[in-house]
């Protein structure tokens, strides 16, 4: 082997590496790009099912109301209520105390 020829593989090994080292730094920066964008995705997704969370929470609680509420309705105060509110109903011993408009 000749000089020149010698001279010609180390270029080529030097070209050789050059585009390795490309290719590797090009690979490394898609991955970055792509794991950026997958971390601000799970941000999002986590913040939606935070959401979500509340969300359920919310309605448990207006479940439970919903329960309270239903329950007083079967009570003998509901009956009392709406009989006094919408219906003028009282006690026969009750006396009742009207303002003057």
């Amino acid at each position: 082997m000749t000089g020149d020829d010698l001279m010609n593989r180390k270029k080529k090994n030097r070209s050789g590496m050059g585009i390795v080292f490309l290719t590797v730094m090009v690979v490394f920066v898609v991955i970055t790009i792509k794991k950026t964008g997958l971390e601000q995705k799970n941000n999002e997704l986590k913040n939606e099912i935070a959401g979500y969370e509340n969300e359920i929470a919310d309605l448990t609680e207006e479940q439970k109301n919903i329960e309270e509420y239903r329950e007083y309705v079967k009570s003998d105060e509901y009956i009392e209520d709406i009989a006094r509110k919408k219906l003028g109903l009282v006690y026969p011993d009750e006396i009742i105390f009207e303002a003057k408009e």
